[in-house]
């Protein structure tokens, strides 16, 4: 049977649709997250001050946070080529629906 064809195509094509425009949304979110972050980074290495502690800590956390999003991104942007992993129907013992 053609996958057009089958019962749950339309549901599944929804779904699946769904599932794209969320990712979607996700990595606008997060793309726009590590812009700022980047900004914050490069304000960060301009005007840092070994004598401030408080710049070092702030420039780690947020070289981490930097690096995060960068793996996010690269996981979305790969759920986008593949948003339908699988399908499972479980039915009850006894039951043909």
């Amino acid at each position: 049977m053609a996958a057009v064809d089958h019962p749950s195509y339309r549901e599944e094509l929804q779904r699946c649709n769904y599932t794209l425009e969320y990712v979607r949304k996700s990595l606008e979110t997060v793309t726009s997250r590590k812009e700022r972050l980047d900004k914050e980074i490069e304000q960060l290495k301009k005007h840092f001050n070994s004598d401030n502690s408080q710049d070092y800590i702030d420039l780690t956390i947020k070289t981490l946070l930097q690096s995060s999003t960068d793996l996010k991104i690269r996981n979305l942007i790969a759920a986008m080529s593949k948003p339908y992993f699988a399908r499972v129907d479980f039915r009850e013992k006894g039951n043909s629906q």
